[in-house]
C-alpha cells in the first residue's frame, strides 16, 4: 500500500530591493506582514515536518509559521536558490533525491518546505510537464503548491489553491 504524503512547496515572501547578497536578502516590509499572515493558513495544513532553504528571505518567511505552530524547521541545502547557469532541469534532478527521501522518512505526513520560485518551478515541471514558464511567472510571493506523493510516484496538486488575495494582512 503507497501511503499518500503531501509536500507543500512555500515561496518566500516579498523581498527587499536594493543590493544584498543573495543569500542575505531579507523580507520586505510587505513581505514581514505576508510571512505573519499566512501562518494561520499554514497551520491549516498540518505540516509534521519543516525544511527551508538557508536563504535569509526563506528563513524569515518560516519563522512566523513556525513560532504558531510552537515547531521547528530545519535548513536543507538543496532547496537554495538556484544560479542563473541551472536550468529547471538541473535544478530538479539536484533536488528531487532528496524530495524522495524525505518522502519516504516521513511517509504519509505532511511536509512543508520553503523555498524559491525557481526551485518550486522545477520541481512542479517534473512533475507535470505542462507546468509552462507562464505558469511560474503567476507565482506570487508568497505562494503555496503541492506535490502530493503514493510511494516514491509524485504528481502535482493542480486542486490545491492558494490565493494570496485571500490573506489578511494589517496595515
Amino acid at each position: 500500500m503507497n501511503t499518500k504524503t503531501n509536500i507543500y512547496l512555500l515561496r518566500h515572501s516579498e523581498s527587499e530591493k536594493g543590493t544584498f547578497e543573495n543569500n542575505e536578502r531579507p523580507l520586505s516590509k510587505h513581505g514581514i506582514k505576508y510571512a505573519e499572515a499566512i501562518a494561520p493558513f499554514i497551520l491549516g495544513l498540518n505540516c509534521s515536518y519543516v525544511y527551508s532553504s538557508p536563504f535569509k528571505r526563506a528563513i524569515d518567511t518560516i519563522k512566523p509559521y513556525c513560532e504558531l505552530a510552537k515547531c521547528s524547521f530545519q535548513i536543507e541545502e538543496s532547496f537554495r536558490e538556484g544560479t542563473e547557469q541551472e536550468t529547471k532541469e538541473i535544478l530538479a534532478r539536484k533536488i528531487n533525491p532528496f524530495l524522495l527521501r524525505i518522502t519516504n522518512e516521513h511517509s504519509g505526513k505532511n511536509i512543508l518546505i520553503c523555498t524559491h520560485g525557481g526551485v518550486i518551478f522545477s520541481l512542479i515541471s517534473s512533475y507535470l510537464p505542462t507546468f509552462s514558464y507562464e505558469n511560474y511567472k503567476l507565482l506570487t510571493s508568497p505562494d503555496i503548491k503541492c506535490i502530493v506523493f503514493h510511494g516514491n510516484v509524485g504528481k502535482y496538486d493542480e486542486d490545491f489553491h492558494f490565493d494570496l488575495k485571500t490573506i489578511e494582512t494589517t496595515n
